[in-house]
């Protein structure tokens, strides 16, 4: 079976968005180098998996992702990218 990467739950939330909210550093981290993977996708409600990452408050995946040139911090809550 194919595993599908960028396949949201019902509530818009993606692997990579999951992941990041659940503070996997490592699974962030082999997901970041996989160039197939919408880093940049929201929620159904517009939050980003960074928004998520900078209100919990995770210092490093914060600063992992502000280094990385694929993952959007300026994306706004009504910029939703579906």
């Amino acid at each position: 079976p194919r595993v599908h990467v960028n396949k949201p739950n019902k509530d818009g939330a993606t692997p990579f968005y999951i992941s990041c909210q659940k503070r996997h550093l490592e699974i962030v981290k082999f997901m970041m180098d996989d160039q197939s993977i919408n880093m940049n996708k929201t929620r159904n409600d517009g939050v980003t998996a960074f928004y998520i990452s900078c209100q919990e408050g995770y210092t490093e995946l914060v600063q992992m992702m502000v280094s990385n040139a694929m993952i959007d911090i300026n994306l706004s809550w009504t910029e939703r990218n579906w």
